[in-house]
């Protein structure tokens, strides 16, 4: 089966099963108000029983730090801009990479992440560009190492549930721009460059920023570092005890 043709057969499943999900679920656990809000909009009789347990980043993405040799082993011999997730048009690739091709040619654009569905012009896209490499999946330790290095983390995603990739950049160092929309800024606060992810000329401003301003870099990792400890996996789990323990 294709990616679109398992895409579709993955949306039927949900349609077909989700209404008697949320019939016997005696709680709903959302990982961020904007799932929870997007939950209640559609199934309006679900809202007492949904509540936000956010996530938070593994122990490694804070300890990480940059590493040159890492970098070189996965082809990346200049400083660089670091996107990660599965290529696949949610997380809206194609706009970043066209925000890429009108800045100057300084940085390597590294885009980490499995292929995905309806990813051919994802692929297209970042082959014609300039310097743009698709390093596909990396281990979780080479990726924490990844994000320490990296001159920025760009995450423009046209939807997230949660958007863990931003909380894992953070912890580990890197300036992040990501999308002002779905759950993003309540993951970001104000640790973040926020831009409109369909406007390719913003996204190209917001990278432009970061790649030129010192000052600001440093202001955002400081931020980030700091915004990142905020969210921890102890607290997800203590939340989730508490969840389950109301209902038992």
């Amino acid at each position: 089966m294709d990616g679109m043709g398992a895409q579709a057969r993955a949306a039927r499943i949900e349609r077909a099963t989700i209404r008697p999900a949320l019939r016997r679920a005696a709680a709903l656990l959302c990982n961020s108000q904007a799932t929870r809000r997007d939950l209640v909009a559609r199934f309006p009789a679900a809202a007492d029983r949904a509540s936000v347990i956010a996530f938070a980043a593994d122990a490694r993405f804070l300890a990480a730090r940059p590493d040159p040799a890492v970098a070189a082993r996965h082809g990346l011999e200049r400083p660089y801009v670091l996107a990660v997730g599965t290529l696949e048009p949610r997380k809206n690739l194609e706009r970043l990479i066209a925000a890429w091709e009108g800045l100057p040619d300084t940085h390597t654009l590294a885009l980490v992440g499995p292929r995905g569905w309806d990813d051919e012009s994802i692929v297209a896209a970042a082959r014609r560009a300039g310097d743009v490499r698709l390093l596909g999946r990396v281990s979780d330790e080479d990726l924490a190492t990844l994000y320490a290095g990296a001159a920025c983390f760009a995450y423009p995603s046209l939807y997230e549930g949660f958007g863990l990739p931003v909380l894992e950049a953070m912890a580990a160092g890197a300036p992040v721009l990501t999308s002002n929309v779905s759950s993003l800024p309540e993951v970001a606060g104000d640790a973040a460059l926020l831009v409109d992810p369909l406007d390719t000329g913003v996204i190209r401003e917001g990278l432009a920023r970061l790649l030129t301003d010192p000052a600001l870099g440093q202001d955002l990792r400081a931020r980030g570092r700091a915004r990142a400890a905020q969210f921890s996996w102890d607290r997800t789990a203590s939340e989730t005890l508490a969840a389950l323990t109301a209902i038992s």
